[in-house]
C-alpha cells in the first residue's frame, strides 16, 4: 500500500490525489504517511497519538500538537525527518520522542507535559544537536533525555528540568553532550550521567538556587567530565544535596578547577586518581587521604647508638626541719650542812 502511494505521489499531477488517499487509507491519528508536513499537524483526540516521520525531511519545520489526554509518540527515523520542528506534548499524558535518523531532530523544540512523563531518545549521529527541551508549566513529570549512540548526538543542546520531578540527562558516547546546558530550577532530583570519554565535555550543569535543590553529577570514564562546570547553591538547606561521583581514573581531574564556589557538600572518589584533592576532601566515604601504592624500597637496619647519660647536677641536701628539744634539768645533789 505504501509503495503504491509513493509511486503515484512521485507524479506531479497526482500529488493532490496522493494526499487524499493518505487521509482515506490511514487513520488520522496514525501519521504514517510519507507526505511532507507543512505548517502544523494536530493529532486526533481518539488516541493513541502516533506520528511516524519515515522519509527524509518528512516532518521538518513542522508544529505537532498532541492531544491533551493521551500518550503522544513521535518517531523520527529518517535523516532530517523532524529537523527544526516543535512538539507540544499533552498536558496530562506522557510524551515519547524517538530520534533515530541522522540529524533527524536537529533544532527540535519539545514542550514537555505539565502532568506527564517526557522521554527523548537520541541514537544517531547529531540526531539531537541543538535541541531545546523544557517544561510547559506546572510541576511536570519525570524527564529523561538519552544520548547513548552516534557522534555529537546531543551537542550544544538545552535541557530545562521540571520543577518537582526527577530529571536525567544520559551521555553515553564520546562528546555526546559537549557544550550542552542542563538547568534545574526547583527541588526535583536532577542527574547528569557521563559514561564515555569526554561525553560531558564543557557541559554547564546549573543546579537550582533553591536551598533544598538536589543535584548529582556522575562521571564514569576517562575525562568524562572534562571542563564540566557544576553550579551548586551557595547555601544548602537541610534536605539540599549537590555533589559529584567520580567512578574511575581521571574522571574528575579536570572538573574542580572550573567549579564555582557553590556549596558542594559531597563527593565520592572510587580510585586514588579519580579526583582532585579538593574533591577528595569532600569524600563522605572516608576522611583519610587516598591510598597510594608505595614504591618498593630497601629496608636499612637501624643502628642504635649508645645512650649518653646527661650530666647530673648535684642537688644540695635539704635540711630537716629542727624540732626544739626542751632542756633536761640536771639532777640535784644534796649538800651536807656545815657544823
Amino acid at each position: 500500500k505504501l509503495q503504491f502511494l509513493y509511486f503515484i505521489g512521485s507524479v506531479p499531477p497526482m500529488r493532490i490525489w496522493y494526499a487524499l488517499l493518505c487521509v482515506l487509507l490511514f487513520n488520522n491519528n496514525q501519521g504514517n504517511c510519507a507526505s511532507r508536513c507543512t505548517g502544523s499537524v494536530s493529532l486526533s483526540p481518539s488516541g493513541p497519538d502516533v506520528l511516524s516521520c519515515r522519509r527524509n525531511g518528512a516532518c521538518d519545520q513542522c508544529t505537532v500538537n498532541c492531544d491533551n489526554s493521551h500518550t503522544c509518540t513521535i518517531d523520527c527515523t529518517a535523516q532530517d525527518s523532524c529537523k527544526g520542528s516543535t512538539v507540544n506534548c499533552p498536558s496530562r499524558g506522557d510524551c515519547i520522542i524517538n530520534c533515530s535518523g541522522p540529524t533527524s531532530c536537529v533544532g527540535l523544540k519539545v514542550n514537555c507535559p505539565e502532568q506527564g512523563a517526557c522521554a527523548v531518545t537520541c541514537s544517531s549521529s547529531q540526531s539531537c544537536k541543538n535541541i531545546d527541551v523544557n517544561q510547559k508549566g506546572g510541576s511536570g513529570g519525570a524527564l529523561t533525555v538519552s544520548c547513548d549512540s552516534g557522534s555529537d548526538v546531543c551537542q550544544s543542546s538545552n535541557i530545562d528540568c521540571p520543577k518537582a520531578a526527577p530529571c536525567t540527562l544520559k551521555c553515553g558516547v564520546n562528546t555526546a553532550c559537549k557544550d550542552t546546558t542542563l538547568k534545574q530550577t526547583g527541588t526535583g532530583q536532577a542527574k547528569l550521567i557521563c559514561t564515555a570519554a569526554s561525553s560531558c565535555e564543557a557541559v554547564k550543569y546549573k543546579c537550582s538556587t533553591n536551598r533544598n535543590a538536589r543535584c548529582a553529577l556522575e562521571c564514569s570514564s576517562n575525562n568524562a567530565c572534562k571542563s564540566t562546570t557544576l553550579n551548586c547553591p551557595r547555601s544548602l538547606g537541610p534536605t539540599g544535596s549537590c555533589g559529584v561521583a567520580c567512578n574511575g581514573p581521571n574522571t574528575c581531574t579536570e572538573l574542580s578547577p572550573k567549579m564555582p564556589t557553590g556549596d558542594i557538600n559531597w563527593a565520592t572518589c572510587s580510585t586514588s586518581n579519580a579526583c582532585t584533592s579538593r574533591l577528595r576532601s569532600l569524600d563522605s566515604s572516608s576522611t583519610r587521604p587516598p591510598v597510594m601504592t608505595p614504591a618498593p624500597r630497601t629496608q636499612v637496619p637501624k643502628t642504635s647508638a649508645p645512650a649518653t647519660p646527661a650530666p647530673s647536677t648535684p642537688v644540695p641536701p635539704t635540711p630537716a626541719p629542727s624540732t626544739p628539744v626542751p632542756p633536761t634539768p640536771a639532777p640535784s645533789t644534796p649538800v651536807p650542812p656545815t657544823p
